[in-house]
């Protein structure tokens, strides 16, 4: 999408009266446009291949859609998550307007066109990828708003303004630093509220203070940080094959960042191997355990850990 939005600059700027409809009929755009596409497929097909071809998200992910698009409840919660990632995107359609209005020809409005295509067509990326996730605990939090998915769209939307920066530079008229501050001032203080009505998982006031003060927040338990439980876990992470199967609490999941990491949805492709929970499961982790028939329970000082019994042997060089 950048690489487009790149060509698509260029076209405003070098042609400033062909119409964007006629870019997108152009030869060079379905070049790069297919180019990319393969890439993707490409991709796709690597990491079906390293995870054994075994979890069609795509497929699931399509057909929970095909089930549900004629529900009023599906729609009410999509459309409203989509509306949450919009307001996510407010400090851009500032910024953007921002440009537009110091750009000393017409082509503002072409700019803010190409922009919105990009989004639209993340976001419809977006919308089928968190289907997938539909009518599952938490659904709200991993979907259209979750941060390592709703960053496409900040950062297709960050380059989209570097680029536009940079294209147009000789055609910006300048801005007073008292009105950028004043903008980017208003920005911030703006956002605060969107990210709590977007994301009620964003850490509360108190528990920012708490964090200057160098203090766990109410929500983090001190005890699931002990240094000779994580030197345990860190020790097994080390001994553990890469094409092991790991179920972990969200603090030990980088300890595993080498073996196939599994989540609680319930659609992993194979049980776990190794599994790490805490004692004080406030998640409810265990119900939704995928382990690995037989297996031993060894219990830490904070944490229960699950592991199959071909595995038993490694934990034993772990606990001295």
């Amino acid at each position: 999408m950048i690489h487009l939005a790149y060509e698509g600059l260029q076209c405003i700027r070098q042609r400033p009266r062909l119409p964007l409809w006629k870019w997108l009929w152009t030869r060079r755009f379905w070049v790069i446009a297919i180019g990319w596409i393969i890439v993707f497929f490409a991709g796709m097909v690597w990491l079906g291949y390293k995870n054994n071809f075994a979890e069609p998200r795509l497929q699931i992910a399509l057909t929970l859609l095909k089930n549900n698009i004629n529900q009023p409840v599906f729609w009410r919660q999509m459309l409203l998550l989509i509306g949450h990632s919009g307001l996510l995107l407010l400090p851009v359609i500032v910024t953007l307007w921002l440009v537009m209005s110091r750009l000393r020809d017409r082509s503002g409005s072409r700019l803010f066109l190409l922009w919105g295509i990009g989004v639209v067509v993340l976001t419809a990326l977006n919308f089928v990828q968190s289907v997938h996730y539909y009518n599952q605990p938490l659904f709200y939090l991993v979907s259209l708003t979750w941060p390592p998915r709703f960053v496409l769209l900040w950062a297709f939307s960050a380059a989209f303004l570097t680029l536009v920066i940079s294209l147009f530079s000789d055609r910006l008229q300048p801005v007073s630093s008292v009105k950028i501050w004043f903008v980017g001032a208003g920005l911030f203080f703006g956002q605060i509220p969107v990210l709590y009505l977007a994301r009620p998982d964003f850490p509360s006031l108190r528990n920012w203070a708490r964090t200057l003060q160098g203090k766990y927040a109410d929500d983090k338990d001190p005890a699931l940080l002990r240094s000779d439980d994580l030197n345990v876990v860190k020790c097994l992470a080390d001994q553990l094959p890469s094409d092991a199967n790991v179920f972990s609490y969200d603090f030990l999941v980088p300890f595993f960042h080498r073996q196939y990491g599994i989540w609680p949805t319930g659609k992993q492709y194979k049980p776990a191997d190794v599994a790490v929970i805490p004692i004080n499961d406030k998640q409810g982790l265990r119900n939704v355990l995928p382990m690995r028939q037989p297996y031993r329970v060894i219990r830490l000082k904070s944490y229960d850990l699950y592991i199959a019994t071909d595995y038993e042997y490694l934990i034993r060089q772990c606990i001295r």
